[in-house]
């Protein structure tokens, strides 16, 4: 069995994988809930925050809450800020089967995976302010010590 030791060779193919699980998954849910009784679909459309990152652009469905409601008449709102996650989200994932070519996947998984998890974090607490509380960072703080010592091991822990 012959296959490409280079990892670019396989992005097309994973990237045109993931779309049309996208779509499936896309249209079946729209099938759903285009069939199902109004009660029924109702219990499964999803409750954004708005609140936590931006200004409320409508009155909340739920006043006591603030609980916002996402329809499917919102979804022009939500196109620019999908289309451009999506991208900075391929750029990543070409990365990854950059590192995984050039490191090998025993050292490029553990990197890869523990990346977003900083980045993530940062953007909770920098923008979200979803952490608050002095032994919440402390706890925060801990972690993000581990996870950088892990990398550093994973790094050097390399023969040559």
């Amino acid at each position: 069995v012959h296959f490409s030791p280079n990892g670019l060779d396989y992005v097309f193919s994973s990237f045109v994988g993931i779309f049309f699980s996208t779509v499936i998954i896309a249209v079946a849910f729209y099938a759903v809930h285009m069939y199902l009784p109004e009660r029924l679909v109702r219990k499964y459309v999803p409750v954004l925050f708005p609140d936590s990152f931006m200004p409320p652009a409508r009155e909340p469905v739920d006043p006591t809450t603030g609980m916002y409601h996402f329809y499917f008449n919102d979804v022009e709102d939500m196109l620019i800020p999908a289309l451009a996650s999506g991208f900075v989200w391929s750029i990543a994932q070409i990365g990854w089967f950059v590192a995984n070519t050039n490191l090998g996947l025993t050292m490029s998984f553990p990197l890869v995976c523990l990346g977003p998890s900083i980045v993530a974090n940062t953007w909770g607490i920098l923008l979200f302010k979803e952490i608050q509380g002095r032994r919440n960072f402390i706890f925060l703080g801990v972690g993000f010590f581990f996870v950088g010592l892990s990398c550093f091991c994973t790094v050097f822990s390399k023969d040559g």
